[in-house]
């Protein structure tokens, strides 16, 4: 199980507190979902599950654990996955109960909830100018923007995109028409932009979510992203150019 201060140092990480911690543990109730709880500075860890969410007493009731009676004030750490997202928070112990016969530990309610978005697909990167560079293309009157960017990382689901320069007003949520020029193939795909970011150097990365893929253009992707692994794994990647 990966500690709190690992899990921060993992990038998309945020925070959650509030009614959304609330929906987290609702979810984590209603679906069973297994939990790896470990004990404040010990390597060991156990198998829990939530059973019942008491928001009245501010307590969650946790499946006991293996180790029997645990004193009340010991700190918890609890990391879980589901739908594809990490969960991890801290929690104290408040003593022992039972749930439908079966013994169970009570526990204080999180203050927050640390969450990571995991990408379903892996995205592999690219190094800059190891592709020509690919076009992008927004029309939604009244505004018209093309603009060429550098592919930094690839998936199934989606690109990376560098830019020496903001190319216009752009938003989240705002329908791209690329043409990403990969490896012995030009695909064209419709994206969603995701991510809009602007460094201390004026370059612009971006992140898009590719729309509802063909069946060709699946495969033009799977099999530029089979020869970028391929060229990554036998040279170590960045020494030729791929286009």
């Amino acid at each position: 199980m990966p500690a709190p201060d690992e899990l921060d140092a993992m990038q998309g990480l945020r925070e959650l507190r509030g009614s959304d911690i609330d929906a987290e543990l609702r979810r984590l109730c209603r679906y069973h979902s297994l939990l790896t709880v470990r004990r404040s500075g010990d390597t060991r860890s156990h198998a829990s599950a939530v059973l019942a969410i008491q928001r009245a007493y501010k307590q969650l009731l946790l499946d006991a654990l293996p180790d029997g009676e645990m004193a009340a004030g010991t700190a918890l750490h609890v990391y879980t996955r589901i739908d594809g997202a990490e969960l991890v928070f801290s929690c104290t112990v408040s003593g022992t109960t039972s749930f439908a016969g079966e013994p169970a530990l009570v526990v204080s309610l999180p203050d927050a909830i640390r969450r990571r978005d995991r990408r379903a697909a892996r995205r592999l990167p690219v190094a800059v100018a190891a592709l020509p560079r690919s076009t992008a293309r927004l029309d939604c009157a009244p505004t018209h923007i093309s603009f060429e960017f550098e592919i930094v990382d690839l998936s199934t689901g989606g690109v990376g995109a560098r830019l020496r320069r903001s190319p216009g007003p752009l938003l989240p949520g705002d329908r791209l028409e690329l043409q990403l020029q990969l490896p012995a193939h030009r695909v064209p795909v419709s994206a969603t932009l995701c991510v809009h970011r602007t460094g201390p150097d004026g370059g612009v990365r971006l992140g898009m979510a590719f729309a509802e893929l063909q069946p060709r253009q699946l495969d033009q992707l799977s099999a530029a992203l089979l020869q970028i692994e391929r060229y990554r794994l036998r040279n170590r990647f960045g020494s030729q150019d791929l286009g």
